[in-house]
């Protein structure tokens, strides 16, 4: 696990939250995208995935090079990039991670386990990592951003994790508003004041995860 969390925290990614709005699903099967998946070892394999969309559920990734096919488990995985051929400069990075939903039960904090999904990464700090979960991901032929189907019904879901962390905590979603993802962000971020500061007087945007995910600095650290 922290191996893994080594890695992401190196990650350069060009997806921004606004890139990543995107509703309709792709479903031409002769759709390809360039693939290069960074495995848990270090190695390295690259070729291409075809068939559109690429489902956050998926427990296997098939990438085609030209000489060999490879079929390879989500689990084992620590990075997967994509992107269009035409846009070479922009890769964008999913990773496949669990992670637990925290909530508010009569006065006491309780957690459940989700299942494992892909999820791209909206952002990468120093100590702290931010991922966007959705039903289905693309790549778009003009620009090369990142497109995300979701579920209307619960919009993006929002994940974090910090530096050393254990496990990836929700911390809201695509519906929630600015006000209640401040809260959120106020109580999992309470490790560095300076930055809840910065929160409660709106000189920070909570949705701003790009903007978060630079300043936050655990006092602990």
């Amino acid at each position: 696990m922290k191996h893994f969390y080594a890695i992401i925290f190196t990650v350069v990614v060009c997806v921004s939250m606004s890139s990543c709005t995107a509703v309709s699903i792709i479903k031409d099967a002769t759709t390809v995208y360039e693939a290069a998946a960074e495995l848990n070892d270090g190695t390295m394999v690259e070729g291409r995935i075809h068939g559109g969309n690429f489902a956050s559920g998926a427990k296997k990734v098939a990438i085609k090079s030209d000489k060999k096919k490879y079929k390879i488990a989500s689990k084992d995985i620590a990075v997967l990039y994509l992107w269009r051929k035409d846009y070479p400069d922009r890769k964008n990075a999913l990773v496949y991670r669990d992670y637990k939903y925290v909530y508010k039960w009569r006065g006491t904090t309780r957690s459940r386990d989700m299942k494992p999904a892909w999820m791209s990464i909206e952002a990468a700090g120093e100590d702290l990592l931010i991922c966007g979960r959705g039903k289905w991901y693309g790549v778009d032929k003009k620009g090369g951003a990142l497109t995300i189907t979701y579920d209307r019904d619960y919009g993006i879901q929002y994940v974090a994790a910090k530096s050393g962390a254990e496990y990836m905590e929700y911390i809201g979603s695509s519906r929630t508003s600015e006000k209640n993802m401040r809260a959120r962000l106020l109580e999992y971020l309470i490790d560095d004041p300076i930055l809840c500061e910065k929160l409660e007087s709106g000189e920070v945007k909570a949705t701003d995860f790009d903007d978060v995910a630079d300043k936050y600095r655990p006092v602990n650290k």
